[in-house]
């Protein structure tokens, strides 16, 4: 199934048509992913209409201007970030971005390490 994201979504990525076509797939798998979560099935209205994927695009658009204007956000990490915020908004429990750390997998490991933003600075040697 193929969900059509309009043009605003451009400015997202700075005009760049590698960019772009970056954030049109992530937005498209994650609208798609949140019918799924809703327990929708694609085609069946009234549960998915024209209007309520036009909405959600409106949102991942906001949320996305968000990430990258304001808070400054590299592309990558606003796209990793958006199925969660997405679903935090239809949820109406929108999530602070801020708020979030960042995470990464362990190679070799299924450990999962987490990077505290406010935490002190890695590259002191708390021994010197």
């Amino acid at each position: 199934m193929e969900i059509l994201v309009p043009g605003p979504l451009a400015e997202v990525a700075a005009n760049n048509p590698e960019e772009c076509q970056r954030v049109l797939e992530r937005v498209q798998d994650v609208i798609v992913r949140s019918f799924g979560e809703d327990g929708a099935r694609m085609g069946r209205p009234p549960k998915l209409t024209q209007s309520e994927i036009a909405r959600r695009v409106e949102m991942c658009r906001q949320i996305l201007g968000v990430l990258r204007r304001d808070l400054d956000w590299s592309l990558p990490r606003s796209l990793d970030h958006l199925g969660l915020l997405l679903r935090a908004e239809i949820d109406g429990a929108p999530i602070d971005p801020t708020t979030l750390t960042t995470s990464w997998g362990v190679p070799g490991s299924e450990r999962l390490g987490v990077i505290d933003l406010e935490g002190p600075d890695l590259a002191e040697d708390p021994d010197a």
